[in-house]
């Protein structure tokens, strides 16, 4: 959130932005796990999990359309080296 807010303040653009609930996150950490769990296979991930429906645009927390994101940030954390950094689509 820090970068958007500078980002608002020192670039004169029209610039709007929206968050991800908290759901978001548990529903990528368990597809995740499921992932691992399965040996890395993406067949044993349903198109119609939760997260695929939001990437497809049928279930969008946030209430914007995909075709009107120009950035996707997301927030990582490394926790075995205490470091986060942002992933910019």
């Amino acid at each position: 959130m820090y970068y958007l807010r500078k980002k608002a303040k020192y670039f004169p653009l029209p610039l709007s932005y929206s968050t991800i609930e908290c759901w978001f996150k548990t529903w990528v950490d368990n597809i995740e796990k499921q992932w691992r769990g399965s040996n890395y296979d993406m067949r044993s991930i349903s198109p119609d999990h939760d997260v695929g429906q939001c990437i497809r645009g049928f279930k969008l927390l946030a209430n914007i359309p995909w075709d009107r994101v120009d950035d996707v940030l997301i927030p990582v954390n490394v926790s075995k080296s205490f470091h986060w950094f942002l992933v910019v689509f």
